[in-house]
């Protein structure tokens, strides 16, 4: 459901999760059966998600220290340097650019994201936590060290979304696969102990009757609360009409690439990448300031305010801004109640113009 989801909303979660599984898969498998290759492509790929989500980074490094440590002992060191000879250069530079760069340090001091007590977590996990506690206790003894690396991921994804960072409950990301592997493990080892004679293979199925409907019922509920979302099109998140497109390409024809255009943020988010211009408002981990423009924008626009028409105009013209998109609310607004947006579009042409959508242009002084 995770994957479903983030197809449709986020393609960096099933990249994310992606390269964490291809990370794992190579620091168990080069571990185990002494693959210096692959120590290298995990390292690869640990180097990759750092530049693509770095947030999952610490717990790939904490895991494959452990693991090669367990694993290889007195080599440890030599697969470890090869490991972190791949990862860390991205890695690190990940971390600087985080710590130096202004914009991206007052980003994660405005973005902070904690856990939950650890009960939310574990009423979120249903019941492939139970499946999973059901095979530790079935497994305890020989099958229990063949999965020692799985549960290791689970357990570490749960620990580390409690460390004093910003972003501790990203943290929790990925950790419901181990659990749904261990949790189908326990199925397995359930199905095949007991499934030996007729009566209880009939008691198996009966049981299974009855928890069907609980396994699917929440799959089923966001299946279904997801595909309304895509077909109510919330926010315009998945498609735009053919009008915006025809004005933001009309937009890129007549405007350059630094012109800033001024637009209502939902639409602001898509500027960028159809007609190429820069835009006051973004994703919230882009426009770190929003609240402060947000402000200056309620104070410019409010009648009651000290401002005098002509200063009003000169105040927001002033800011470079080049063109103002309006559709969706906006363009309500400015049919509406056009006195709102009146002194400062004086100074302005229309230049474009459709039933969804007007483009104002800064008057040339």
């Amino acid at each position: 459901m995770t994957t479903y989801y983030g197809f449709l909303w986020n393609p960096l979660f099933p990249f994310s999760l992606t390269l964490i599984l291809l990370s794992i898969f190579w620091i168990d498998r080069g571990t185990r059966d002494s693959r210096m290759g692959d120590i290298w492509r995990a390292g690869i790929a640990t180097g990759i998600l750092a530049t693509i989500h770095p947030y999952f980074v610490p717990m790939v490094f904490v895991f494959a220290t452990l693991v090669t440590i367990v694993r290889a002992r007195k080599a440890a060191l030599g697969y470890l340097a090869r490991y972190f000879a791949a990862a860390l250069p991205l890695a690190v530079y990940e971390a600087l650019i985080s710590i130096f760069h202004p914009i991206v340090s007052k980003h994660s001091a405005l973005g902070e994201m904690t856990s939950p007590p650890l009960l939310g977590y574990f009423l979120g996990f249903g019941l492939p936590l139970l499946l999973f506690f059901a095979a530790l206790v079935i497994a305890r003894g020989r099958h229990a060290k063949r999965y020692w690396q799985i549960v290791l991921w689970f357990v570490l994804c749960l620990a580390l979304a409690y460390l004093p960072v910003w972003f501790q409950r990203k943290l929790i990301f990925g950790a419901q696969l181990p659990l749904c592997i261990i949790a189908g493990v326990a199925v397995g080892w359930i199905a095949t102990r007991y499934a030996s004679t007729r009566a209880r293979h009939v008691a198996l199925s009966a049981v299974a009757i009855v928890l069907l409907p609980v396994l699917i019922a929440t799959p089923v509920y966001l299946l279904r609360d997801l595909d309304k979302q895509v077909k109510d099109n919330i926010d315009n998140a998945y498609f735009e009409n053919g009008y915006l497109i025809d004005a933001l390409k009309a937009l890129k024809k007549m405007s350059k690439r630094d012109d800033i255009v001024f637009a209502e943020p939902a639409t602001s988010r898509i500027i960028p990448a159809l007609s190429g211009n820069t835009t006051i408002w973004g994703h919230w981990a882009q426009s770190i300031d929003y609240d402060e423009r947000r402000r200056w924008l309620d104070n410019l626009l409010q009648p009651a305010t000290s401002w005098d028409d002509k200063a009003r105009s000169r105040e927001f013209w002033g800011t470079g801004i080049e063109f103002v998109l309006a559709d969706k609310g906006f363009k309500r607004s400015l049919d509406e109640s056009p006195y709102i947006w009146r002194v400062i579009l004086e100074d302005a042409d229309k230049v474009f113009e459709n039933p969804s959508v007007v483009i104002y242009r800064r008057r040339s002084s």
